[in-house]
């Protein structure tokens, strides 16, 4: 009896696991560049015969969200499967599906969420940026920098840093040939409508297994007064 109330109550904190990921992706339903997250909650027979701790199974969604062309020469997104890489620590590495980036106090390029990229803007030399389909970054004529794209090999690896910074370890990456949009960016992938769906149903699932519960603890009271009884 012990092990069925500790899979309802592993199935329910499985739902709630889910409920938060929902929120993170409909608070970021506006925010370029965010990749939605799919999950898969464990069910009662797989927490009852497995015993497992884990309480869902979360990945990337990989579709692609609607190109916006912004004509801004600071912007720049990769079509398809590509991520820019924006930092490195060690083998762990930040992605982004776009670049919104501003010149910093020593005339750097930095990202939105203030990554300092290290290319270097020289206010002699004047002219345009530009981001090459490559991912070479030109101040008028001269490559002045590179940012790196690559593809992910496996989506479960990848983790939400915040908003629509990723990270991952490098072995789940790869080298990619994937073309860079100069001035435009990727909205968001997050389907609102979906994901109210999705808590609609885990909103019924929880009630489900309170109603569960519910059962299981009138049938100890009962089986406790029948012993008593005896």
């Amino acid at each position: 009896m012990s092990d069925a109330i500790k899979a309802i109550l592993h199935s329910i904190q499985s739902d709630m696991k889910q409920v938060d990921v929902i929120s993170q992706n409909v608070a970021n339903a506006q925010t370029p560049g965010f990749r939605a997250a799919k999950t898969t909650g464990v069910s009662f027979e797989q927490a009852l015969n497995s015993g497992s701790e884990k309480l869902i199974q979360q990945t990337m969604n990989p579709t692609s969200g609607t190109v916006k062309v912004t004509g801004n020469p600071l912007h720049a997104t990769v079509q398809g499967e590509g991520f820019f890489v924006v930092a490195r620590s060690q083998a762990n590495l930040k992605l982004s599906k776009n670049l919104q980036l501003s010149v910093n106090s020593d005339n750097e390029l930095q990202t939105q969420s203030g990554i300092n990229l290290g290319i270097y803007i020289d206010g002699d030399l004047g002219g345009a940026i530009e981001i090459t389909q490559d991912g070479k970054v030109k101040q008028g004529n001269q490559e002045i920098g590179e940012v790196e794209v690559v593809s992910i090999k496996d989506y479960s690896k990848v983790l939400n840093a915040s908003g629509s910074i990723f990270e991952i370890k490098e072995d789940y990456v790869q080298e990619t040939d994937v073309k860079v949009l100069h001035g435009a960016l990727e909205l968001s992938n997050v389907d609102s409508s979906q994901e109210i769906i999705k808590l609609m149903m885990l909103s019924k699932h929880v009630e489900s297994n309170q109603r569960s519960l519910l059962t299981l603890d009138q049938m100890l009271d009962s089986g406790i007064n029948e012993i008593g009884k005896r």
